[in-house]
């Protein structure tokens, strides 16, 4: 198994005066060629994985975010004016004609971002004129996730509401009757949680991501990559489960993403494509698995799996 631990990164304070507050990483978020880690303070770092630059650390639009979503390929920020700002890969106008705002909650997907104003209405943009940029009229909602096609969405009776492109295949919909109180996203899968804390995943599910364990416990957070998922429990751990003999890619999917590294907690979890990181109770960040793009058929031809995550370890200043 190869893991890298991405150590003290955010532990570091502005100016290390006695008016300035200790500055930590609290969040941990995914893409299929991105790991961007986000503080206490608000601050983001992106780091991309070689093939696509040769420069480590991605400059942010700003040194503040009040939220951030990651997309497969493009991250979204929410400014304290409630406004969007987008970067990473703008393929197909996925950062393009952001519409004003101010929102409350920013989610971007693989080719498209929604943004939820106050009033529960949604505005979306991106790659075409896809469904999904079309959220439904006279709804309003509580919470959104991008997906690989399109986004689920919270209403406020707990009930889910889909939009995007949809098929036998995908099985995005019907979609299961709640009420649930958490939504989260992977790269053709979604799962929601029910008021009890049960875990219900669903979609194309080839890799046996959709099959929850029943003894899994109590969920706090989730991570769906490509035929695998993570759940973070409330004991600090983490189990992942997927990536099984499929027909997809003739064979398994396993490259270490499911192989969570011992003796570590957790407080916080998320995943794409084959790569899984958590950040440990030390805000240290662990990440498992391959740093496998979707652009390669077969994930033995990806060269990248040998060494899945660049070497971006600093030291504590």
């Amino acid at each position: 198994m190869r893991f890298l631990i991405l150590a003290g990164l955010l532990q570091a304070c502005w100016g290390c005066g006695d008016a300035e507050p200790e500055e930590y990483t609290t969040e941990v978020h995914v893409g299929a060629a991105d790991v961007c880690l986000r503080s206490n303070l608000g601050r983001v770092w992106c780091f991309q994985h070689e093939y696509r630059t040769d420069e480590d650390e991605v400059p942010q639009p700003r040194e503040h975010y009040e939220q951030i979503s990651m997309g497969a390929y493009h991250v979204c920020g929410l400014t304290d004016e409630g406004e969007v700002e987008c970067w990473l890969d703008n393929s197909f106008g996925r950062n393009d004609d952001i519409p004003e705002g101010p929102f409350v909650e920013v989610s971007a997907g693989n080719w498209h971002t929604c943004a939820l104003r106050s009033d529960g209405t949604a505005a979306c943009w991106g790659a075409g004129d896809s469904e999904a940029i079309h959220p439904p009229e006279g709804v309003t909602f509580t919470h959104i996730v991008g997906g690989s096609d399109g986004f689920l969405a919270l209403q406020p009776d707990g009930e889910l509401v889909y939009w995007g492109r949809d098929n036998d295949e995908l099985n995005y919909t019907p979609l299961p009757e709640g009420p649930f109180t958490h939504i989260w996203r992977g790269s053709g899968v979604y799962a929601a949680q029910r008021e009890d804390g049960g875990i219900v995943v669903w979609g194309r599910c080839v890799a046996g991501e959709c099959k929850v364990p029943d003894d899994l416990g109590s969920v706090v957070d989730m991570g769906l990559g490509l035929y695998h998922a993570c759940a973070l429990l409330d004991d600090g751990t983490v189990r992942c489960w997927g990536a099984e003999e499929n027909d997809t890619w003739a064979g398994d999917d396993n490259y270490g993403q499911v192989d969570v590294p011992e003796g570590y907690r957790f407080l916080d979890v998320d995943a794409a494509a084959r790569l899984s990181c958590g950040l440990t109770t030390e805000r240290k960040v662990v990440c498992w698995g391959c740093y496998s793009d979707f652009y390669y058929d077969d994930p033995a031809d990806n060269p990248y799996c040998e060494d899945p995550v660049a070497p971006w370890e600093q030291d504590d200043e």
